[in-house]
């Protein structure tokens, strides 16, 4: 099971009403630059309507496809990190911008995957809540 799917509109037109854009052209064109997304993939990417709620940090997957997109992740994340910093990084909100453009990187790489081996298909069973298991034992849904 994946978190929730949101229809955004487009990636980008999410992201520039929420943050600065400047942020996530950068890291979109590092993710280019390290083979993560290709020239189209990068337009794809940044047009794509959906995003799942926490990218691939929330939900169940296969292992060795979890590993191979989060090595990917963390690849775009340590060359962003390298090379630039949030376009606002004492604003307590803006600063976290790696992370929002990592959950969108990865929604994307997560329905990319969906999508190819569901015959171009977005199943809707596959998303909805997540629940976590507290310190306590019991579920919360949505923690």
């Amino acid at each position: 099971m994946f978190s929730s799917l949101l229809q955004v509109g487009s990636i980008y037109q999410q992201y520039v009403e929420c943050h600065h854009i400047a942020d996530l052209l950068r890291y979109t064109a590092l993710a280019v630059d390290l083979g993560v997304l290709t020239a189209a993939e990068s337009h794809t990417f940044l047009q794509c309507p959906w995003l799942v709620i926490g990218g691939i940090e929330l939900g169940t997957y296969p292992l060795s496809w979890w590993q191979e997109t989060f090595s990917a992740l963390e690849k775009v994340a340590t060359a962003f990190i390298a090379q630039h910093q949030p376009v606002n990084p004492t604003d307590p909100y803006q600063k976290r911008a790696l992370a929002f453009c990592q959950e969108r990187l990865g929604s994307f790489l997560l329905l990319r995957d969906v999508t190819a081996t569901c015959n171009n298909n977005i199943p809707k069973t596959l998303f909805g809540t997540v629940h976590s298991v507290t310190s306590s034992g019991v579920y919360q849904r949505g923690v």
